[in-house]
């Protein structure tokens, strides 16, 4: 990235739609901040795009 460009997010949470990641960045999400999640699995992209929680996470399925 050039220095003369800005990035948008506050946070980036890597390998984001795992069991510690997604609930993580839920989390800030959650409290306002600008989340980026990156995972080099397309089957839990896929599933976070679609708003479905690849695992059950007590309150997180109406957060995503």
């Amino acid at each position: 990235m050039a220095q003369d460009q800005q990035f948008s997010h506050d946070v980036v949470v890597i390998g984001g739609g795992g069991h510690v990641g997604l609930p993580l960045a839920i989390a800030f999400a959650d409290r306002g901040l600008s989340v980026l999640i990156y995972d080099v699995s397309k089957a839990a992209v896929d599933l976070v795009n679609d708003a479905v929680l690849p695992f059950d996470e007590p309150g997180a399925a109406v957060k995503l």
